[in-house]
């Protein structure tokens, strides 16, 4: 159990730290498609571990299974650590460019209104307005 709740903080930040590298690497016209293979390798895993569990349990033990667990995840860090380069660039984000605009200027910052009501003009789209109101309704029927 000790080596499982280690184990969580490697693997539960996978889909969000390799989305954000598909996201660093691609295109926004190529994004898509990256974001699908990834996406297809990162299932793959939940999908046969049940066979492979089930053929280690059967011709080892379950001690067997989590040594060799631990025996890939250090490899897999060891490989990372080594070939992974890092993807993202800096002064490449909005914010970031916008700093850099900003340094050297001697622009004051200005107070400007948010209009609290402005994501209202969403509702303009009709599939929004559809699902709205559609979630308005079943909403005030169940509570009925």
């Amino acid at each position: 159990m000790f080596w499982r709740f280690f184990q969580t903080f490697s693997a539960s930040p996978a889909v969000s730290v390799g989305a954000g590298v598909v996201g660093d690497i691609y295109k926004l016209e190529e994004r898509g498609t990256a974001m699908g293979i990834f996406l297809m390798a990162t299932l793959l895993g939940p999908t046969f571990a049940p066979l492979a569990g089930g053929l280690a349990d059967y011709y080892a033990s379950w001690r067997i299974m989590q040594l060799a667990l631990a025996v890939s995840g250090l490899i897999a860090l060891a490989c990372v650590v080594a070939f992974l380069p890092e993807t993202s660039h800096p002064g490449s984000r909005g914010v970031e460019k916008l700093a850099c605009d900003l340094i050297g200027t001697h622009r004051r910052w200005k107070l400007g209104f948010i209009n609290p009501l402005g994501a209202l003009w969403l509702l303009r789209s009709p599939l929004l307005m559809t699902v709205v109101s559609c979630r308005l309704y079943f909403d005030n029927t169940v509570r009925r």
